[in-house]
């Protein structure tokens, strides 16, 4: 296996694992949300599902986008 497609895999696996993360994140924060008592504040509750969110949205970029970013950090590696 070549450096390029050992980092293809890679970025791949990176990308899966922030999505997964970040589904277990916002589940968590939505689980939080409805345990929500008087008294607490919004912004703290929907922290962790903002967090997911933008986890997420990076996860499926690296998913979608590891071959493009394999190719551009190994610009002088031949195939």
């Amino acid at each position: 296996m070549k450096s390029k497609q050992l980092a293809n895999v890679l970025i791949k696996i990176l990308g899966l694992s922030l999505f997964i993360y970040a589904i277990l994140s916002i589940v968590a924060g939505l689980l939080e949300l409805g345990h929500l008592r008087q008294g607490m504040q919004w912004q703290f509750m929907l922290s962790p599902i903002e967090h997911g969110i933008v986890q997420l949205a990076i996860g499926i970029y690296l998913m979608a986008k590891s071959r493009s970013l394999t190719g551009y950090l190994f610009k002088d590696d031949d195939e």
